[in-house]
């Protein structure tokens, strides 16, 4: 009924180009269907089938891997929950709260109520957005820096030290809001760990998980199988964003985003859910413990 479901309603209705479906059960896989073509019928490697081989952008399913990552560092006593997040990166020293001011008028600023914790990273209370919120003459700035560019200039360091210069939406701690957070806990671990973030995760998390097929940067011999990227449009057919015979993901990219830069397949992604149902460890790898688990959740 899944299957025919997605077929009629999706599939065929033309709503989505392909789907898969992977469902487990009590540590196994119960049901794992793929329909629909990976790439446009015109494109190169066109007219090939979504398999459990294909690759996908996962987005922002990349925010609970890095957010592993940090508490994997918790564990290790070299960073805590409650840490100021400018202990870490002194770019965020003194930030304030929006009190006035932008769309060319300087920003006026009052102080926070407390101080932005790694806390308020994990959960999204710590006063920053993402650009494509628009609402604020914040998020406005973030679309004006360009600071949210995987392939422009900034750097994960760069990257902070732009934020450190934009005013925060609200006092951490005191509302909830979507938004980059994460991909500053990713600049966190760096610092902290004081290796890449793309390599923390390849040895930390995916080599033990044997999660071979996720990265920031799909290897070029495994780009035939990096699927087309579309964009939803309501009421409309969806248009394509990134075409996987040439997509951006190819690129090694200049920010590498925590919150939402990386590419996987559904078996691998499935491999790193069932560690944390197990509490922490799969076949023998253990990644991080029970109670910090339960402390998470």
């Amino acid at each position: 009924r899944i299957d025919a479901l997605l077929k009629e309603r999706y599939v065929d209705s033309g709503k989505l180009p392909h789907t898969q479906i992977l469902i487990a059960r009590e540590g196994e896989i119960v049901h794992f269907a793929s329909q629909g073509m990976a790439r446009a019928s015109d494109s190169p490697g066109g007219g090939k089938p979504v398999d459990e081989t294909s690759l996908f952008r996962i987005a922002s399913m990349t925010k609970p891997v890095t957010s592993i990552a940090f508490m994997m560092l918790v564990e290790e006593g070299k960073v805590a929950v409650d840490t100021p997040v400018h202990h870490v990166l002194p770019e965020f020293k003194g930030l304030g709260v929006y009190n006035g001011g932008g769309a060319g008028v300087p920003f006026l600023t009052k102080s926070t109520d407390e101080p932005m914790r790694m806390v308020d990273l994990l959960r999204h209370t710590s006063g920053l957005t993402y650009g494509f919120q628009n609402r604020s003459n914040i998020d406005a700035a973030y679309r004006e820096g360009r600071i949210e560019n995987w392939h422009g200039n900034l750097d994960l360091d760069g990257f902070v030290a732009a934020l450190g210069n934009i005013p925060l939406e609200f006092s951490p701690g005191t509302a909830w809001n979507y938004s980059v957070a994460t991909d500053v806990l990713g600049a966190v671990v760096q610092r902290v760990a004081g290796v890449p973030l793309e390599d923390f995760f390849a040895r930390r998390i995916f080599a033990p998980l044997q999660m071979h097929h996720t990265f920031f940067q799909v290897p070029e011999d495994k780009v035939d199988r990096l699927t087309d990227c579309y964009d939803f449009v309501p009421g409309g057919k969806p248009v394509m964003m990134d075409p996987g015979a040439a997509s951006a993901w190819s690129r090694k990219p200049t920010l590498a985003s925590g919150g939402g830069g990386l590419v996987s397949t559904s078996l691998d992604y499935h491999r790193f859910c069932s560690m944390l149902l197990n509490g922490g460890t799969l076949d023998g790898a253990r990644i991080v413990g029970r109670k910090t688990l339960d402390l998470m959740t």
